[in-house]
């Protein structure tokens, strides 16, 4: 990415409900995004007073409707190729149908991963209008915590980040690192677009206990495959620091490709295995002690996309000694902060069993397993496990 655009702000609002494949062209109210409609008092207030469960000031089901004009750089757009690779980002939502002056991108159905948009052959002028719908009914599965009001609420509404990014014609996403304490170094695996090879260079630092130290400058030639993947491996033996708990050495490395394109990963050399009736990390035994945190909000209704808040949460729990289980979705942006993720594991479990033993039964594709897999940098601190079973005639997957 080499230009990012902040969509948060006034947007134009609609509770219209449509008939498929059409949308309203009046839009009488507005809304301050991110946000949730209940949070901004939309629609119509809830009279009853529930005893059993949460009661939503402003219960909503529906399709709510979200409509916003935003000035891109004609730079960002040659007269004879088009528009450079952009995509748009709604970190955290229901199912959304997107537009882009008034051309119909696509629709993305999940509730807990960050609904991305290519939309590099949408925009041809500099002037783009974006039209959300977000719908909160009708989901592929029950939603579990992610939409029940015993934890939070069935809310609308389009929070955390939002963003229109530019790229470069040669980029690369999906980056994840895999470190390898035996070896003393890392693999960082990404998707190749633009090309089929690029030059790679990579340089940072590593922290433990508050003291920095940096990484020598890395450089190499990436080749993709035929699916545009392509990996290249950094030593780390200059400056190698293993993970733990009671000491959480994070390494941060900055890269670049073909000297455009420009992110960053983080990362601790740890390895994660099982020694008997034990799980060790990096060869230590570690006892994996927590409570269950299943999405429970009651004050905004829904999961907050902030940095501190998480921190505040995760921080309770570390003052406790207690890892912190999360049922999906915890936010990928705070999540992913160096403060946030040296504080401690956090227990990741997949997905709700009883959903996932229906769509086996099914034979609905487990679609959420592989998406949250995809999107979802493979965390330092985080330990993932398949489902928990309800039943012993659940179904549980291995991945």
């Amino acid at each position: 990415m080499f230009r990012s655009y902040d969509l948060s702000g006034v947007w134009d609002f609609s509770m219209a409900q449509m008939a498929k494949g059409t949308f309203p062209t009046a839009f009488s109210d507005t809304i301050s995004l991110p946000n949730t409609t209940s949070l901004a008092k939309k629609g119509t207030p809830n009279p009853r007073r529930e005893t059993g469960f949460l009661t939503d000031a402003y219960a909503f089901e529906g399709q709510a409707w979200f409509r916003k004009k935003i000035y891109i750089d004609p730079e960002l757009i040659d007269p004879d190729t088009g528009c450079c690779p952009m995509k748009l980002t709604l970190e955290r939502t229901r199912m959304t149908t997107l537009w882009i002056d008034g051309r119909r991108v696509g629709s993305c159905d999940s509730l807990c991963t960050p609904h991305v948009y290519d939309i590099t052959a949408y925009v041809t002028k500099p002037l783009v209008e974006i039209l959300v719908l977000v719908e909160n009914t009708g989901y592929p599965t029950k939603g579990g915590h992610l939409t029940s009001p015993d934890t939070q609420s069935n809310w609308n509404g389009i929070t955390g980040q939002m963003t229109l990014e530019a790229f470069p014609d040669v980029y690369a996403d999906h980056v994840q690192a895999y470190p390898n304490p035996a070896e003393k170094n890392v693999t960082l695996t990404m998707q190749l677009h633009g090309a089929s090879t690029a030059s790679f260079t990579a340089t940072g630092s590593v922290m433990e206990d508050d003291e920095e130290d940096s990484i020598p400058l890395f450089q190499a030639q990436l080749t993709a495959d035929e699916n545009g993947m392509a990996s290249v491996t950094i030593p780390l033996d200059e400056a190698y620091y293993a993970w733990s708990e009671y000491h959480p050495a994070m390494y941060y490395l900055v890269y670049n490709i073909n000297e455009a394109d420009c992110g960053y990963v983080s990362f601790g050399m740890r390895e994660f295995c099982a020694d008997g009736s034990q799980f060790t990390i990096n060869g230590q035994p570690t006892m994996l002690r927590g409570k269950h945190d299943g999405l429970i909000f009651p004050k905004t209704g829904y999961a907050p996309t902030d940095v501190n808040e998480w921190l505040r949460g995760v921080g309770t729990g570390k003052s406790h000694g207690l890892f912190v289980r999360l049922v999906p979705p915890p936010s990928p942006t705070p999540a992913s902060t160096p403060a946030a993720r040296r504080t401690l594991p956090l227990l990741r479990q997949i997905c709700w069993a009883s959903t996932w033993s229906r769509n086996c039964r099914s034979g609905a594709p487990l679609r959420l397993p592989v998406r949250r897999a995809t999107t979802k940098p493979n965390r330092t601190t985080s330990l993932h496990w398949g489902t928990r079973c309800w039943k012993p005639s659940a179904i549980t997957p291995r991945l």
